[in-house]
């Protein structure tokens, strides 16, 4: 089979997020398998190094990916201010 050029979906979101459950409805309508990683807003997680090298406007929702087409199979990060 054909290799899927975007894979290891990972969504970093908060289950309370308008713009996330978007995100969530998109991908299911589009059947792609995704992992959710919870990001805790209440602990301003949100403003951690790790996030901000993600979204360094610390926002959410972020969908990460891996592109095997470009360098090295490369992480793309998309983010809400995109």
């Amino acid at each position: 089979t054909k290799q899927q050029r975007f894979k290891d979906f990972k969504l970093y979101s908060y289950w309370k997020s308008s713009s996330t459950w978007r995100v969530r409805i998109a991908l299911a309508a589009k059947q792609i398998p995704f992992e959710t990683v919870p990001i805790k807003m209440m602990q301003k997680e949100t403003h951690s190094p790790q996030h901000k090298q993600r979204n360094p406007m610390g926002q959410i929702p972020v969908l990460e990916f891996v592109d095997t087409e470009a360098n090295e199979n490369q992480v793309v990060f998309l983010t809400q201010s995109v």
